[in-house]
């Protein structure tokens, strides 16, 4: 991962954008609140209802799978959306006959909230609190890339 940050205004000597370094160490991409994408579709397939009044002996949790399908559905829609967008692809000629494609993908905050969303309604480990879970998730990628860019 590299991480580079746009700034300055194109001069004569330097016609195309200039790169410089964030003025602030605390400058980080992946600073950022959940998307409201994410949790929306996280929310068809376990919405939040209100809790009643617990029974003596508590049912069982019950999922509708048909809500969930269609949750899984609309979170590879998303993920698909956030790859393409953040993912370029160019072909090599090696020689005559030999070609190579080249796909580079840069890991934005939105394609980790996308995967994460995919993951968490593949394996159904998290059914309720995905907001919280979320910024847990995007904390620990803001630590990681502190450490790294020190």
């Amino acid at each position: 991962m590299i991480g580079l940050s746009g700034c300055g205004t194109p001069s004569p000597e330097t016609p195309t954008t200039c790169y410089c370094t964030p003025q602030s160490p605390n400058v980080n991409i992946y600073r950022v609140l959940p998307d409201s994408l994410a949790g929306a579709i996280f929310e068809m397939a376990f919405p939040t209802i209100p809790t009643p009044i617990p029974p003596a002996i508590p049912a069982p949790i019950q999922f509708n799978d048909q809500q969930i399908l269609g949750a899984r559905y609309a979170a590879f829609q998303y993920l698909l959306d956030e790859t393409k967008r953040w993912s370029d692809t160019e072909t090599i000629m090696l020689s005559d006959q030999n070609k190579t494609r080249i796909t580079l993908t840069f890991i934005s905050p939105k394609l980790l909230q996308a995967v994460f969303l995919s993951d968490v309604l593949r394996d159904r480990f998290i059914t309720s609190d995905f907001q919280t879970h979320l910024q847990n998730m995007l904390n620990c990628c803001r630590s990681v890339m502190n450490y790294y860019s020190c």
